[in-house]
This record gives structure tokens, C-alpha cells and sequence, in this order.
């Protein structure tokens, strides 16, 4: 079976599950989260192991989904929720021996944050966003945008890109398929827009200001997970999705553009 093949019997099973998780919301949304942290980790960690570190991946692994649940049962008590981090953090430290350890705590911790820890801000906006009147819909369009920006930056850097965006960290990304990407990601949002169902949240100035985050920091987190394959020389995080690599490998832009997306929605819609 072709890449390309591989790819759409991915994406044919994967995508409705992803879609039901996020309609239905509760705690089948936290295990989709869940599932993402757990092996996003476990790839994470490997790719570090083979620079020479020694972070404690179970240790890690299991704070950081502890770190989800958390999030989700102690919504409104974030003061709990933080706390949680430092609790984290001088239990690592002293888990570490002395050679290695700050390296090892460094490596540790940044797993945690980069992945669960950002993660987590789809659960709060599972929670907090169904609140209005278009429910699902801000966390919905969040994930079709990032769908429509990575697959219009890949088909239209394959078939028209000239430029490099960036030849040291990711050879094959263009910018043609980077405004490609990026234009998606707006054309999404615009037609949520004009469909009406957010009609409740955005106007058309907000509109265009989330969809053009989204386009920008999908891109940016797909380019720092290209730092981290390119550091270690590897082309996957992972191969447990065929056609896709690993988990970092299909859910990297929601690392970087969840918690901004997050913060973005709070100041535009529910302060502004």
C-alpha cells in the first residue's frame, strides 16, 4: 500500500473519532487528549533518549496525563491546578541523580509543558467554550483549520512551491504552501463565519484575526517539531499512524497553536 494510501485509511478512521470526541465532549474529549499526550510523550521522550539525555519518561508520562484529568475535575480552581506544577517540579528535581540532573529534570519537565501542559488548554476550551450558544463549534473549528492549513501547505508546496521556508529545519516546506496553509486556515474561519453558526462569538474582524493565529502558529508548531526530528536526524517522530509517522508528527501544530488559540478566544470573545 502507497503513502498516500496509507495516509486516507488514517485519516478515514481517525478524523471521525476525533470529530465524535469533540461533539461529544466531557471525558470522551479528555481520552482523545489523553491518547495524544500519552504517545506525543512516549515519542517525545524517545527522540531525547537518542540525543544521550535521561529524562524520567514515566515519571513524565504519567504527571502529564494526571496533569489533563486534573485540569478537567478542577475547572474554576486554578490555583490548584498550578500548584500542581510546582509540586511537579521538586519532585522531579529530587528524583534526579546528581550527574545529569538538571539536564535530565530540563528534559523531563519540557515534555510536560510541551505537550500535556499545552494540551490541556483544549480541555478548558472544551469546557469554558460550550458555554455559548454554538457549543462545540469554537473548539471544532479550531481543529478544521489546523486540518485545512497543514494539508493545503503540504498539496501546495508539493505541486507549486520554488521557495524554501526554511532549507535548515524543514527541507520540504515552501512558501507558497506556507500562504497556502495560512489562507486555508482563514477560508475555514470564514466559512463558519458566514454559515452563522458562531454568530453568537465572532464577527468578521474577529473572524479573520483567530483564523490568521491559527494559520500562523500551526505553521510555527510544525517547524519547532521539525527542529527536534532534525536534531536528532530522524524523519518521524514515530510510526504507529501509517502514512503519518508518529503522533508528534500529526498533532505538532496543536501543541504551539491550542494554548494561544486559547488565550486569543479569551481576550477577543469573553473579555473584548
Amino acid at each position: 500500500m502507497g503513502n498516500f494510501m496509507k495516509r486516507m485509511v488514517v485519516n478515514v478512521i481517525g478524523v471521525p473519532l476525533v470529530l465524535g470526541a469533540i461533539y461529544f465532549g466531557g471525558m470522551v474529549f479528555v481520552g482523545l487528549v489523553l491518547v495524544i499526550s500519552f504517545f506525543g510523550m512516549y515519542e517525545f521522550y524517545g527522540l531525547v533518549r537518542e540525543k544521550g539525555f535521561s529524562p524520567l519518561s514515566l515519571f513524565g508520562i504519567i504527571a502529564g496525563l494526571l496533569w489533563i484529568i486534573f485540569v478537567y475535575v478542577s475547572m474554576g480552581f486554578y490555583e490548584l491546578v498550578y500548584g500542581f506544577i510546582l509540586v511537579f517540579v521538586t519532585i522531579l528535581t529530587l528524583m534526579q541523580g546528581v550527574s545529569g540532573a538538571i539536564a535530565n529534570a530540563s528534559t523531563t519537565l519540557f515534555g510536560f509543558i510541551y505537550i500535556p501542559f499545552f494540551l490541556s488548554f483544549l480541555v478548558r476550551a472544551r469546557v469554558e467554550f460550550s458555554n455559548y450558544a454554538s457549543g462545540y463549534g469554537l473548539v471544532l473549528i479550531l481543529f478544521v483549520s489546523v486540518w485545512a492549513c497543514d494539508s493545503l501547505a503540504y498539496l501546495v508546496g508539493k505541486m507549486v512551491g520554488r521557495h524554501k521556508l526554511s532549507p535548515s529545519v524543514s527541507p520540504g516546506k515552501t512558501v507558497e504552501g506556507s500562504i497556502a496553509g495560512f489562507l486555508g486556515s482563514v477560508a475555514v474561519f470564514l466559512v463558519f463565519y458566514y454559515s452563522g453558526w458562531l454568530a453568537d462569538v465572532l464577527d468578521f474582524p474577529r473572524t479573520i484575526v483567530l483564523g490568521s493565529i491559527v494559520g500562523i502558529f500551526a505553521q510555527l508548531g510544525d517547524l519547532l517539531e521539525s527542529v527536534f526530528k532534525r536534531d536528532v536526524g530522524v524523519k518521524d517522530s514515530g510510526r504507529i499512524l501509517p502514512g503519518h509517522g508518529g503522533f508528534l508528527d500529526r498533532f505538532d501544530a496543536f501543541f504551539v497553536v491550542s494554548p494561544v488559540y486559547y488565550i486569543f478566544v479569551k481576550i477577543l470573545i469573553l473579555v473584548g
